[in-house]
């Protein structure tokens, strides 16, 4: 099933000391839902890793996170 509407519902953007996403659907480029509802928070200072297996949506992570 594709999402592709989803890539243009848009969010809001604030100033902020961290990084948060708040039930963020993580879409592939073709809008493929590869996650339905993704929320993290990465606080300044904070070290991440960013690991998994080909094809499970790291890449589509960074573009939507750009």
């Amino acid at each position: 099933m594709a999402y592709n509407h989803m890539l243009q519902q848009g969010g809001l953007i604030k100033n902020s000391e961290s990084f948060r996403f708040e039930n963020v659907p993580l879409v592939s480029p073709n809008g493929d839902m590869l996650c339905e509802s993704m929320s993290f928070d990465i606080k300044s200072g904070m070290h991440v890793m960013i690991t998994g297996p080909n094809g499970c949506g790291k890449s589509s992570l960074f573009r939507i996170m750009g």
